[in-house]
């Protein structure tokens, strides 16, 4: 007997909505490079991905898909008969520092494992907690 099992299953998370709707670049949002749409790949895979008509100024609407990770996106906008394939990064392009003891009491962050860190992003004010015990 088949059995259809749905795997990877992509929820949106809660937050992509404060970045825009669906015909608008989501804010904040750079120029980036192909290289660097790759590179994350190579470390991540996304949470969800975005499908987009957004508009560009001389352009009208165009069709791009967003590719979210954490709390960041590359949006890879298609070609059109005028325009190669354009990239952008999406959300702070974050200045991790570790935490001590003290701000991660200050903060309410706990209790941590053996293997367990901290980050704060300067910029935006970011909390990163990973467990590197893998």
């Amino acid at each position: 007997m088949l059995m259809l099992t749905e795997v990877g299953k992509m929820e949106k998370p809660e937050w992509i909505d404060d970045l825009g709707t669906y015909n608008t670049f989501p804010q904040p949002c750079v120029p980036s490079t192909e290289r660097d749409f790759q590179a994350i790949f190579s470390c991540y895979s996304p949470e969800y991905i975005e499908f987009r008509q957004v508009y560009i100024a001389g352009e009208g609407h165009c069709n791009a898909h967003i590719f979210w990770f954490h709390n960041t996106g590359f949006m890879m906008v298609h070609p059109t008969s005028k325009f190669p394939t354009r990239y952008f990064r999406i959300g702070c392009k974050h200045v991790w520092e570790g935490l001590t003891e003290k701000q991660m009491r200050d903060l309410n962050i706990g209790p941590l494992g053996r293997c367990e860190n901290v980050q704060i992003c300067n910029k935006c004010g970011t909390v990163y907690r990973t467990d590197s015990s893998d």
